[in-house]
């Protein structure tokens, strides 16, 4: 097993670290900006002549095994095969025991959820990725946007001051504004890397408790932040998370993967994995509606206990009823 660390490091330096053609990525999370900014990376480096990425929600299986089975001018590339895990078991199977049979030239990299790894460790070479990525993994990381040693090293110790830990996601965030900014960077994180990382953390652990009826969890998480935001926000924030919900629910409905992904987007990872299939259209409806009403209200005076009404009903399931 190679871990994260290790792996980095031999893509910095534009050496390939096993001879094996299948790199399995595997954790608890999925760290989508990551793999984005990593796969970018590859191609700017060329460590191999093509890098491509292949989405199953696109293509179907038979165009993979001939778009991989075929080699770039004689030539090996790397395919990066996405969204393996939203698969149908069956399907899911028969691509990886084919994958585990593969004699093809080009390098076949792909991720799967940490509990479907079982008979694979042999085949792959199984790349470790953590929960969490901690001052070690970032300093080797943030060299992938920064070519000046000074500049990183304090960058990485102002947000080290402040945090332990930062997600995968989070640090391709930062790092982000570390590409863009420059120096300025520096200061800018200093004095506001608690604000952004913990409004980003907020609204992502209130729509999961939101959306999976965790009404106890929500209210405790709501009276941490939601002091800070009018109602107004609030509507905004609630109606965007619905239409989304209710069209990912929709795509999903009618198989059209792609689209409910793109639909999915700022919703909590578990929706889409599974959530989604505890909704109705109509009860997503219903919740639209009644925030499309609720939006009148507040601008024309309405007490500030119709938000906390919404969320009472939403958690008892009121809306689940037709008419509503």
């Amino acid at each position: 097993m190679i871990d994260l660390h290790t792996f980095l490091t031999s893509v910095q330096k534009k050496r390939h670290l096993t001879n094996k053609r299948l790199l399995l990525f595997h954790g608890t999370v999925y760290p989508g900006s990551f793999f984005s900014y990593l796969i970018h990376y590859l191609r700017q480096q060329q460590l191999w002549p093509l890098v491509e990425m292949l989405d199953l929600n696109d293509i179907g299986l038979d165009k993979l095994f001939a778009k991989i089975e075929t080699s770039f001018l004689g030539m090996s590339g790397l395919y990066w095969v996405k969204n393996v895990d939203q698969l149908k078991s069956k399907d899911r199977t028969f691509l990886l025991k084919y994958l585990s049979e593969y004699a093809g030239n080009n390098t076949i990299a792909l991720w799967i959820g940490k509990n479907s790894i079982s008979g694979l460790k042999d085949k792959f070479a199984l790349v470790q990725i953590p929960d969490w990525c901690d001052q070690r993994l970032f300093t080797l990381w943030s060299q992938f946007f920064c070519t000046e040693s000074r500049l990183c090293k304090k960058f990485v110790e102002v947000i080290f001051k402040k945090q332990r830990r930062l997600s995968l996601d989070e640090a391709c965030l930062l790092l982000h504004y570390l590409d863009i900014l420059g120096s300025v960077a520096i200061e800018f994180v200093d004095q506001q890397l608690d604000d952004l990382l913990s409004t980003q953390r907020s609204f992502f652990a209130l729509s999961e408790h939101f959306f999976c009826k965790n009404a106890t969890s929500f209210y405790q998480e709501r009276l941490r932040i939601g002091q800070k935001y009018p109602d107004l926000f609030w509507l905004s924030f609630w109606t965007e998370q619905i239409w989304r919900a209710y069209y990912s629910v929709l795509f999903m409905k009618r198989k059209q993967f792609a689209l409910a992904k793109k639909a999915a987007y700022r919703l909590p990872f578990s929706f889409l994995q599974n959530r989604w299939q505890t909704y109705s259209l109509t009860e997503l409806r219903n919740v639209y509606q009644y925030l499309y009403s609720l939006d009148f209200k507040l601008k024309n005076g309405a007490a500030k206990g119709e938000l906390d009404l919404f969320y009472t009903r939403f958690f008892l399931k009121r809306f689940s009823k037709i008419g509503l």
